[in-house]
């Protein structure tokens, strides 16, 4: 081998180690079709939870927006919760300044023989107001951990969030067709 390619050869290896040594960053794994089954979370870059740490009056809460305008909050161990700027199977409307459009559980604690423990609703309160929560960047996704367990894990993407908890129930959110299971 002649020594320019030899040299040329060495210096895309050195390039290609370099670049696969960095972390690799968030990219959005559905496209802007319809998601009929809930997404394979394996495929989504874990964020740190504790950076999305919020303290409320019930102890420690992760609390996250995307940039499609949804909000989420997961508090402890009992429930996970979502609001929407757009409508949800059973409401008018997205979220606006004098309604709530979300999805939470039926009761907290979540009851264990609940076959469909998270619902849609509406409210006529707002819950759009205050600044944002942090961004869960398209591709990412959050845990909820305590004590070595996960108890909850949201996904985020374009026009999408996926969320479980620890007993395989939760809820699927995008403009096109959401549902809970």
């Amino acid at each position: 081998m002649a020594p320019s390619t030899l040299k040329v050869t060495a210096g895309f290896a050195l390039f290609a180690a370099a670049c696969t040594s960095h972390p690799s960053s968030p990219a959005p794994t559905t496209s802007h079709a319809a998601l009929t089954s809930f997404p394979n979370l394996d495929r989504y870059v874990l964020v740190t939870g504790h950076d999305y740490d919020v303290q409320e009056r019930t102890g420690t809460a992760e609390d996250f927006s995307t940039a499609d305008g949804i909000r989420c909050s997961i508090n402890g161990y009992t429930a996970m919760s979502c609001s929407t700027p757009f409508p949800l199977p059973g409401t008018n409307s997205g979220s606006t300044d004098t309604s709530c459009t979300w999805v939470g559980p039926d009761s907290v604690p979540l009851q264990d023989r609940d076959p469909h423990p998270y619902r849609f609703r509406q409210s006529s309160t707002s819950c759009t107001s205050g600044p944002l929560e942090k961004q869960l960047p398209d591709g990412s996704k959050i845990n909820y951990d305590a004590q070595g367990v996960t108890y909850f894990t949201c996904a985020a993407d374009s026009n999408l969030v996926a969320c479980i908890d620890d007993k395989k129930h939760g809820f699927v959110l995008q403009p096109s067709h959401s549902w809970t299971f």
